[in-house]
This record gives C-alpha cells, structure tokens and sequence, in this order.
C-alpha cells in the first residue's frame, strides 16, 4: 500500500477537508494598495506644506523672511480729535489725568467727545475720581509727617553761633567746619 491510499472502513462516508488557498497575492496586493495611499498622503501634506520634489527628492520651501513688525500705535497717536472735541475738552472741568478716560469712554461707545462729556455715566465716574484726587490730596497733607531734614552746614554754623550747639556725629562736624571756613573765606 502506498501511503496516498488511505484505508478507509466499511459504512463510513469519506469527508473531503479542503487546504486553505494560499493569499500571497491578496496580501500583496493590499499593501501594496495601503502603501501607496501612504505614500500620496504623504505627498499632498509636503505639497501643502510648500516642499518641491525635484531629483526624486523632496526639497524644503525657502524660509520666508518676515518683514519687520510695524510699530503698533498707542492709544493717544490713534485719537485723532476734531477742533469740536478739543474745544470741548478745553472748555470741561476735567482734570488732565482723565482725559485718556474721556477719550477711551467715547471711542468705545462710539461716540464725539462733547457727547461722552454729557454722559451720566462718564460724569459719574468722572466725580468719583475727583473725589478720590482729593481724599487722596487732604489724606496726604494732613497725615504726611514732615520727613528727616537734612540740615547744611550754614544751618548748623548760624544754630552753633546762637545757641552754642554743635553736632554729635561727625558727618555734622565736618559740615559745620566746612561753613565756618566758607564763611571765613567770604568775609575776607
């Protein structure tokens, strides 16, 4: 017997196993698909991104030189004010620290200056600062301690001359000599 020829017992029914097929072509042909819709993705992104292909190779875009940034203006080169709006501003009883305030209330509000001086709202916030300016003004004259003199040395000569007072510290000393020689050297 050889061993293709398989024994088969009596009554049974021979099944037939069928061998997988082979899919080496398939999967070939599936990555090749996949590799390529790679590939072209790839390409169109270095496309957007400004790269050339030249040479089989993918040569990057030349950087860009960026001009220099313009010099943003600030707010009071921006305003530009009609002869009405400086007429109005000049005739205001607003002090000169609340004209950017005037100028930026009526900017936003879109709006002449005269008429952003007529606001109630303006007006208020305006009195509040006033009133601020002058709390702030009583609170420093009144409460502000006169802070350490520095006395010269004519002070100390004319104070020594009078009463017979002379500094303790030798700072005051020196300053005293130096004016009673200044004052020497003057009279001669």
């Amino acid at each position: 017997m050889e061993k293709d020829d398989a024994v088969i017992p009596q009554g049974e029914e021979v099944q037939e196993i069928a061998a997988p097929e082979p899919e080496l072509e398939e999967t070939g042909e599936e990555e090749d698909k996949d590799y390529r819709g790679k590939l072209n993705a790839t390409n169109r992104f270095l496309k957007k991104e400004g790269y050339t292909f030249k040479n089989g190779e993918w040569i990057p875009p030349e950087p860009v030189k960026k001009e220099p940034a313009k010099e943003q203006k600030t707010f009071q080169e921006e305003v530009l004010l009609s002869p009405k709006d400086i007429f109005a501003l000049s005739k205001s009883d607003i002090d000169q620290d609340d004209f950017d305030e005037v100028l930026g209330y009526a900017k936003y509000r879109g709006i002449s200056v005269g008429d952003a001086l007529k606001d109630k709202t303006l007006k208020t916030i305006l009195e509040e600062k006033k009133e601020e300016r002058a709390t702030a003004q009583a609170t420093h004259i009144k409460g502000g301690g006169q802070g350490a003199k520095k006395t010269t040395g004519d002070t100390l000569l004319r104070k020594a001359q009078e009463t017979g007072e002379v500094p303790d510290d030798e700072e005051g000393i020196r300053k005293l000599v130096d004016a009673q020689m200044a004052s020497r050297m003057n009279n001669n």
